[in-house]
């Protein structure tokens, strides 16, 4: 099959070639990428082809997840309806922090710091960090375990109220600041009636 341009100018053909180029370019972003009111999303300052700058350029995420790409990290954008001054980017990469150690399958979740949340083939949930991670459940959330197990390695710290509806069993040493009661009566202040030289006392009151 052949086609037959000849009723084209070559002004239209070039014109038709330049949209052509620009429904889908590689770009990188030259700014860290911010929230832009006006656009209503996330934006950056994008370099695409020779070095074109492409101000303000709009990333499209999916729902549900939002990330602000820091500059240097590449990118996929659309022009639409083959425009360079109406762009969308669709898809990032950053292969600076990009995990590496993936097994098929495998999710991770993680930023530029070397913080990640992983989901591993081997049905292990991993929260790493460079540093010290904090994890903030605020006043209005809780957290509940039906029919699992708490492992705790390292050493707890509560700063409020324990409650346990079932039995406590301590394979070491219980230690307490204050005192300890226990079906009302004080470990520190309850009393025992004296009984005679040698004989048990009462129980505790």
């Amino acid at each position: 099959m052949s086609y037959d341009y000849s009723q084209y100018s070559g002004d239209q053909i070039r014109y038709l070639i330049d949209k052509h180029i620009q429904l889908v370019k590689p770009g990188v972003f030259v700014t860290h990428s911010k929230w832009d009111e006006k656009a209503n999303s996330h934006t950056t300052q994008l370099s695409t082809f020779s070095h074109n700058v492409i101000a303000d350029t709009r990333l499209i995420q999916h729902y549900g997840f939002a990330s602000t790409p820091l500059a240097g990290a590449t990118s996929v954008a659309l022009g639409v309806m083959g425009s360079n001054t109406n762009n969308a980017i669709v898809g990032t990469h950053d292969d600076r922090y990009t995990p590496r150690d993936l097994k098929p399958g495998e999710v991770v979740l993680f930023d530029y710091q070397g913080q990640s949340i992983e989901l591993r083939q081997d049905q292990t949930i991993n929260i790493s960090s460079m540093k010290t991670a904090t994890i903030n459940i605020d006043s209005k959330n809780q957290i509940i375990i039906t029919d699992g197990q708490i492992h705790i390695t390292g050493n707890a710290v509560i700063d409020q109220d324990v409650t346990i509806n079932g039995s406590l069993h301590v394979k070491g040493n219980i230690t307490s600041d204050s005192d300890v009661t226990a079906s009302g009566i004080s470990l520190k202040n309850h009393k025992h009636t004296s009984g005679a030289q040698g004989a048990p006392t009462s129980p505790p009151q």
